[in-house]
């Protein structure tokens, strides 16, 4: 395919990185190698995409790139022996928007095996909706299920980053189950009327997780953790015995600092 669209390119010139609205072809290089050619429908704005936008953001391995790590689409050319014309697709969780041409664009070429079939049901922009932000949220809350959280119990629930992505999915999708103490961290005013929206049956803020204690009164049965850092930390004393944490965020810090 050679026709010219529109795509957002970041580069970077020593200490400047930019990015823009420019005209773009597929071409042979490295960073759109791939089997098949999907014309896009929509992407999603991920943290991750933020910092692909920033000088040293540390998620850009070479420039110039096109970002985006989400994207949904139609199968419009591919030389792989299982994938299909027209096929209703989506890219998550591969080297695209990093070390590979993403989704911001509107057309992307890549490997057929990074690519998932849309399920059935889900329109391409309901599946953007939920990107990247949706799926770890649902991966976190499986994963706190199949480690005991049981809604016949309707055990004491605290999740971190409740405004963000990732932590209002999980929200949603906790409330949808049935789960009814849930407590929302947040950080500011605005977020309140969200998260009570959402699910939250209480709102706390990072002071109220403050101490120095190893342990503190056992408050919570199971923490979904979308922060990371110092937050990630001070929740798990806080955590009751037999009680279990999912931790998938670092905007709060990649280190966690605690005791043995």
């Amino acid at each position: 395919m050679k026709e010219i669209f529109k795509a957002v390119v970041v580069r970077s010139d020593g200490d400047e990185t930019s990015y823009a609205l420019e005209d773009y072809q597929l071409g042979d290089q490295p960073v759109d190698e791939g089997d098949t050619i999907v014309k896009l429908a929509y992407s999603s704005m991920n943290y991750k995409d933020m910092l692909a936008t920033q000088h040293q953001g540390g998620v850009i391995r070479s420039y110039p790139l096109i970002p985006g790590i989400d994207a949904s689409g139609e199968i419009i050319e591919t030389s792989h022996p299982e994938a299909k014309i027209g096929e209703k697709v989506i890219n998550t969780c591969s080297a695209a928007g990093v070390t590979h041409n993403g989704g911001y664009s509107q057309y992307l070429k890549v490997p057929y095996d990074w690519l998932v079939t849309l399920p059935e049901g889900l329109s391409e922009k309901e599946a953007m909706i939920y990107g990247t932000a949706g799926l770890t949220a649902a991966y976190s809350v499986d994963s706190l299920l199949k480690h005991g959280m049981d809604l016949d119990q309707q055990p004491e629930i605290l999740v971190t980053g409740a405004s963000g992505g990732v932590g209002s999915i999980a929200l949603a999708i906790l409330n949808k189950l049935g789960f009814k103490n849930i407590s929302a961290l947040i950080r500011k005013d605005y977020q309140k009327p969200l998260v009570k929206r959402l699910g939250a049956d209480q709102v706390i803020w990072p002071a109220d997780l403050e101490g120095d204690k190893p342990l503190n009164k056992r408050r919570f049965d199971f923490v979904l953790d979308t922060v990371g850092g110092q937050v990630a930390a001070q929740a798990m004393t806080f955590i009751s015995e037999w009680g279990s944490m999912t931790l998938c965020g670092n905007a709060g810090g990649s280190k966690l600092e605690t005791t043995v």
